[in-house]
Parts: C-alpha cells; structure tokens; sequence
C-alpha cells in the first residue's frame, strides 16, 4: 500500500458516513398485491420513522422511458403495521412487467432502492439510476479554484455484474488539472457494512502525477492508505460524470464481504477534491442509504398463496389468539387477512412483511362465551383466495356453577329434581338452568343432571340420583366438567 496526496480529505469523507448511517434508520422492505387490472393493487414498505417522512413509490411499466412517482401514506394499523406506508393504484392497461423501488426522505438524507440497469448499458441512461437528494450550488469550500468544483448531483444503480454511479456539477466540465499545478480529483465512495466491520471503497476520476489515476480504491484506516484494486469505466455524457466497475473488481480486496451487500446497502457519498498543490476537499454530497434492490410485478402470471399451520392459543378467561402462516411464493401481500369466527370477521396482522418465505398472522380477541364456535381463515393477494377448512373449537364456560343432582337448580339436591328431571324427559318441563357445556354434537350437557358420570344427561342419570337418595349409589360428575371446588364440597 502507498499513502497519497488525499488522505486527509478521505478521512473527512469517512467521518461524514459515519455521521449518515449512524443518523439514517435502517432500511424498509417493500411488496405489493397481486397484479389485477381495474382494481385496486396495493403497495407497502416499511419505514421506522413516522415524523419528517417522505415515503414515495417509483414505477414504471415493461418497455417505458422513466418511472411515474406517487406518495405512500402510514398505514396507522397497531401494533403489526406502526411503520408501515401504503398506497393503491389501478392499471387500466397492463403495464406487462410492472418494476418498481421504493424511496425515503428526511431531512437530508435519502434512504433508497434502485431500478435495475439489467443490459449493462453504459453510461446508464437518467431513469436507470436512483438519484440521490440534489446538493446545493455555491456550497464548495472556500479558495476552490473553479465552481466545476461544485457538486450538484450524484447517483447509483447497478446490474447483477456491474455496479455504477454518476457525478453532476455547476458546469458540466471536469477538468483534472490547472495551470500551473493544481490537479484534481472526482470521487464516489461508499460504506459496506457487514455486521460490526465497515470497509471503505472509491470510484475515482483523476490523474495526479503519477500518484493517483482513474481507477477503483480501498481505503485502509490502519495506516491512512489507499490502494488501487481495479479499473473503472468513466464517460463525460451530457455534462455528468459516470464510472462503473465489474463487482468482481473488489474482490481483489481481501477484506471484500461480498455482493450483495451482507446488511443489504451501502452509503455513498460524492466528492470534489483538490489533491495538489494542497489536500482540500472542496465539495461533497450528502450520504445516502443504497439498497442495490428492485421489485417486479408480473400481470401476467400469479402463483395462488397458501395458508398453513392454524391454531387458536388461549388465554383462559381472558382472550383467544387466532394464529396462521401465510405463504406467497411471488412475496404479495394479502390485501384480505381475515379470522371468521361464527359469525363475526376479524382482522390479522402480522410484524413480518416478507410473504415468500411465510408469515405468521394473529388477532387477539376477546374471550368468548361457552361452547363450541366454528372458524376458518381467509386470504387473498389480491387475484387469489384461499381459506382453511371449517374447524370448530371448544370453550369451556368459566366457574359454571352447578351441583351435581341439582336439576331444577334449585341449590338444593331432593325429590324436586327427580321429578324435574323425569318431567323434562316427558318434554313437560323447561330446559335446565345448569346446561354450562355442549357436546361435541352442538347439544347441551345438563352438567347437573350427569350423576352417572358418563357425560351425557339420560334416564339412567334419573335411576341413579334415587339410588343416591336411597344410599346406594354415589353421585358422580363428567369428569371434563367437574363442578366448582367450594360449591361441591359444600353440598
């Protein structure tokens, strides 16, 4: 490794990545609903920022010249959607392949995802690449020597080979030297991150006697150095600086760690640099969070989402928690997300909004009455429905009170319940008021009327409770239901 000339405006560099990532919030995901002509098709990312937020989508239809842009509004649902932003659009043509990235704003810093520069093309034509937020004129450092010096603009998009960015100025020219000694140089560097370890990479444009050429750098704090890795592409197009490199460049770097990037982004930052006679940085852009990532939605082809793993967790007393793994292999978001339970409707969310790997969905309800209910889910992505077969479920009522052989409820066990009891076999006397529990048949258990034990009330039950009477029979009760403690041991 070799120091150069431009040490001290590399550091500066690097403190004010530093200083973005450490302000930016990480990164969102971003999906929509099934492709559906005339009808509403969802899209969402997340965003944990709910204050100062600028949230837009970007899209563009197969086969056209730049990308249509729309606001994202906070979905407001708590707690599985608190940063979440969403906005529908119809498409009364099909857009054939819709491709679409998300990006956000605040402050001055830009989080963003990219379109796709999928043919390589070079330089990239304007629509290809994710513009950065514009710098502002007049801002170099002072005793620059020309506003070519002034950064305007920057960019970046990529391919699955290549990856590219571009610099734009006051002028529109870049001139690498003046008479009679100074030499310059033009930079995008950027930040990859993987976990706790940071490295640091540069595109640069310039020719400094010999010290410093065009080409692809790593910058290693240890000793304060750059060292060239790789040759770059650059082209003056219409005024603006582009330079590209094949991602295998940087893997001459041994520290490289990987493509894509592990944490899923990088943070570049632009920069004009005086590199002789004297170390000046005279401009640089703002950083921005990078996320080399593009969504398509294909109108033509919908793969139908599964629903798998249902259950229903419960919280005695207090609520039940329906729960379901939603699964789409196209990464849809269902825009129907519902628990039928009887005859009520209840909405589900769910935290984790990546669909192509499955999703568990849950609502907390409140605790129902006793008895057994019916339920199934649904879903759809928006084209495709799918729902779970009709299940049932069995609440226990709770502290149902009751006292075995007290049929007619009268708190009191007599000949009284005897009769009541043979009277409601008869179909003379009304139903009795201890039927706390159903049968898995949907019929009512006369609890109180079951001293045979056998879980069902009949007129063996009558047989035994005057045997009880006469002492020759003890009473006993459905052992799924047994009666409250204190009540039956008082009786």
């Amino acid at each position: 490794m070799r120091k150069i000339v431009i040490v001290t405006t590399a550091l500066c560099l690097i403190m004010v990545l530093n200083e973005g990532i450490s302000a930016q919030p990480s990164l969102f995901n971003g999906c929509s609903s099934a492709g559906v002509l005339n009808q509403p098709v969802w899209f969402n990312c997340d965003f944990p920022e709910t204050s100062g937020i600028a949230i837009n989508l970007n899209y563009k239809a197969q086969g056209g010249g730049s990308f249509n842009s729309v606001s994202l509004n906070r979905a407001n649902e708590f707690p599985y959607y608190a940063f979440t932003y969403e906005t529908s659009l119809n498409f009364a043509n099909s857009p054939t392949i819709l491709e679409y990235y998300f990006s956000a704003v605040r402050d001055s810093f830009m989080t963003t995802q990219s379109p796709k520069n999928a043919d390589n093309q070079f330089p990239p034509a304007s629509y290809k690449y994710a513009h950065f937020i514009v710098d502002p004129q007049g801002d170099m450092a002072g005793g620059s020597a020309g506003n070519w010096l002034d950064l305007r603009g920057s960019g970046m998009t990529y391919s699955d080979s290549r990856l590219y960015c571009y610099l734009q100025n006051v002028t529109g020219t870049w001139p690498l030297y003046q008479f009679p000694a100074d030499f310059f140089a033009y930079s995008v560097g950027f930040l990859i991150t993987s976990g706790a370890d940071s490295a640091y990479y540069a595109f640069v444009y310039a020719n400094v006697l010999g010290q410093l050429s065009t080409g692809l750098y790593v910058l290693d704090l240890t000793d304060s150095s750059y060292t060239r890795i790789g040759d770059i592409n650059s082209t003056i197009n219409g005024g603006i600086l582009h330079m590209a490199c094949n991602i295998s460049a940087f893997s001459a770097d041994p520290a490289w760690p990987g493509w894509p990037p592990p944490d899923g982004y990088i943070v570049p930052m632009g920069a004009t640099l005086t590199a002789l006679p004297v170390q000046l940085a005279n401009d640089y852009t703002t950083t921005t969070v990078f996320e080399p990532r593009t969504q398509y939605l294909d109108f033509g082809s919908n793969s139908a989402p599964g629903l798998f793993s249902y259950l229903i967790e419960k919280d005695s007393g207090v609520s039940i928690t329906p729960k379901v793994h939603y699964l789409d292999q196209d990464n849809n978001l269902p825009v129907m997300r519902r628990f039928h339970f009887d005859l009520g409707s209840f909405e589900l969310g769910s935290p984790d909004h990546v669909y192509s790997d499955s999703s568990e969905f849950e609502a907390e309800l409140g605790w129902p009455s006793g008895g057994w209910h019916h339920f199934y889910f649904e879903f759809s992505d928006g084209k495709d429905t799918t729902e779970t077969a009709l299940d049932s479920i069995l609440i226990l009522p709770l502290a149902c009170e009751y006292m075995p052989g007290d049929i007619n409820g009268d708190d009191l066990k007599g000949g009284g319940d005897v009769t009541y009891g043979v009277r409601f076999f008869k179909l003379i006397g009304s139903r009795p008021p201890d039927s706390c529990y159903m049968d898995s048949t949907g019929t009512w258990l006369y609890v109180a009327g079951d001293v045979n034990g056998n879980c069902e009330f009949r007129g063996s039950d009558i047989t035994r409770l005057v045997a009880y009477f006469k002492l020759i029979a003890p009473l006993q009760y459905c052992h799924f239901f047994p009666p409250p403690p204190l009540r039956g041991a008082r009786r």
